[in-house]
């Protein structure tokens, strides 16, 4: 078991890796309409933010056009992923030239973050929990590195059939939980702040 893990979590690797040129231009319109359903009403003002499975910094490009003040603020934006590539795209995008200061790139495993106990404020992981070989195990990660009110906004594909039983499992944690089904989206939005 422990080696199709392994197995599974290299074939992710690769498979970012030589898709990081063209990931902008097949998935920008699909993640921009999720953005639009899953953060209205969201304040990411003054927050710690992760946005785990952060892909080519997508969404962080998407707010720093938002949040004209965002260097500003106290906001600060840790973007996650397991590919290097991608990573590494979003240092060459103009928002984080200008913004750098405001945002930090960590390579990591989604299953063993490296991050201490009650430190987010505001979790984000959009498309990202179905490539886990374990996502209860990722699922598990997120809760423990949250605090007491983190907010939560998260998207699995629909097709996904781990969906019911990460929403189970999520779901006792916490309060104003909420669902989002939209037809126009292939995603499950889920929100809700960490009791």
């Amino acid at each position: 078991m422990r080696d199709h893990h392994i197995i599974k979590k290299k074939n992710i690797i690769e498979k970012y890796n030589s898709s990081f040129e063209h990931y902008d231009d097949r998935y920008r319109i699909i993640q921009l309409k999720k953005y639009k359903f899953a953060f209205k009403g969201a304040n990411f003002q003054s927050k710690l933010v992760l946005d785990a499975g952060c892909g080519t910094g997508l969404l962080y490009t998407h707010l720093s056009k938002h949040l004209s003040k965002l260097k500003y603020s106290r906001t600060n934006f840790i973007c996650l992923d397991i590919s290097l590539n991608m990573l590494k795209k979003i240092k060459i995008k103009e928002e984080f030239k200008k913004e750098k200061a405001n945002l930090s790139l960590i390579l990591s495993d989604l299953e063993n973050l490296p991050f201490r106990e009650k430190f987010f404020d505001l979790i984000v992981s959009v498309t990202s929990l179905q490539n886990l070989p374990d996502i209860f195990q990722g699922v598990s990660e997120l809760i423990r590195i949250s605090k007491r009110g983190t907010e939560f906004y998260l998207s699995i594909l629909k097709k996904d059939t781990r969906l019911k039983k990460v929403i189970s499992k999520f779901k006792p944690y916490f309060n104003d939980f909420m669902m989002i089904n939209n037809e126009e989206l292939e995603d499950s939005i889920i929100q809700g702040k960490l009791m």
